[in-house]
């Protein structure tokens, strides 16, 4: 048996009158000498049907952590671990004796926004199958889990080809994420999860930032999902592709409405910032107002990865897009104003009343 998992530092240990996290999580583990005391991925393995487990592989990267592997037999002995990361892309590695030693951990061209996928060999195919969420991290739509589809690989995860869209559902702190397949016979069965954020960010003083999306926990429309795919005609499937911009899924307005804000909020004052003078900061409100929206799209497109709803061509044929960015541009040019001179200006020096000249 074999079992991916990973290893961090738990917080358990970190709070006063717990007992060690370690030595009750490892109790029927007979062998983690081989692990590191930090961040590390790996497997588990059992000879003995899981009376007990050895540890086995060490990976790590100093780009990322490795986290919630999933893992499918290719030919032999030979398995593959695909990870997620936090870079925006899929880690894979592979071992060639049954999951005794792993290989390098390495990027592979599957999206991957910080979220859990899985992994299944179909058979008699030999076939690899994958649902994950097919997108990148993006402030466009922050806490967003998007995108969840279905592809396969049959040349043992070279390329990929798609099988199925079963959501692409985009407004803030919703999430359609966490899938698990399973195969019986030639059905593909799905499950996944639907919800909504529970929490929201409290707006710091004198921030520009508003919570505009709070649903909590009381929709409706959120739960445990099932969807069947009839695996009968995999062969004739085309390529994976971006679909053509009348079929990409469009972001909920107020995902677009936070994309803008969070720019003209963040963005706009780190510019203003980095300017050499004053008369040069508030040129770049200056110059943002007479943009024409083409070229403000483009700004755009470029800070917040939009190549996966169309890039800087879906906003500038967006219809009231532009209209918008004005609206917020022009809501919030003076607070940003008055914050740059309250941080700029020094301060002016104040007579106690009644004090004469000099005193």
């Amino acid at each position: 048996w074999v079992l991916p998992y990973w290893r961090e530092q738990p917080r358990f240990e970190r709070i006063a009158g717990f007992p060690s996290f370690q030595s009750r999580c490892h109790a029927n583990v007979s062998d983690v000498s081989n692990v590191t005391k930090g961040t590390a991925a790996g497997v588990l393995l059992s000879t003995n049907k899981g009376a007990t487990w050895a540890a086995h592989g060490n990976l790590t990267d100093p780009r990322t952590d490795l986290i919630e592997g999933t893992i499918a037999p290719l030919k032999d002995d030979t398995l593959l671990q695909l990870f997620r990361t936090n870079t925006g892309c899929t880690f894979q590695s592979v071992s060639q004796d049954s999951g005794r030693t792993w290989g390098p951990a390495e990027p592979v061209a599957l999206p991957n926004p910080n979220s859990k996928m899985h992994m299944v060999r179909l058979e008699p195919s030999g076939y690899l199958a994958v649902a994950f969420n097919n997108h990148h991290r993006s402030s466009a739509c922050r806490n967003c889990r998007t995108h969840l589809h279905v592809v396969i690989s049959r040349d043992n995860g070279a390329s990929w080809r798609n099988v199925a869209t079963l959501e692409d559902t985009m407004e803030p702190n919703v999430r359609v994420h966490y899938p698990t397949l399973m195969q019986v016979g030639n059905m593909l069965y799905i499950a996944y999860s639907r919800f909504y954020l529970g929490r929201c960010k409290t707006p710091k003083p004198g921030s520009l930032e508003k919570v505009e999306f709070c649903p909590g926990m009381s929709s409706a429309d959120q739960g445990i999902k099932l969807v069947e795919v009839d695996l009968a005609h995999l062969d004739t499937l085309p390529q994976m592709r971006l679909p053509p911009d009348s079929a990409r899924p469009v972001p909920a307005r107020k995902a677009l409405y936070g994309m803008l804000h969070h720019f003209v909020a963040t963005e706009v004052p780190r510019n203003m910032e980095a300017m050499g003078s004053k008369e040069a900061a508030m040129g770049i409100l200056t110059k943002l107002k007479q943009m024409k929206w083409k070229d403000v799209a483009s700004i755009l497109a470029l800070i917040y990865d939009l190549d996966f709803i169309g890039g800087a061509r879906f906003l500038r044929n967006k219809k009231g897009m532009g209209e918008m960015f004005k609206t917020v541009l022009t809501t919030h040019a003076p607070a940003l104003r008055e914050r740059y001179n309250a941080k700029h200006n020094p301060l002016k020096s104040v007579r106690p009343s009644g004090a004469a000249p000099g005193e």
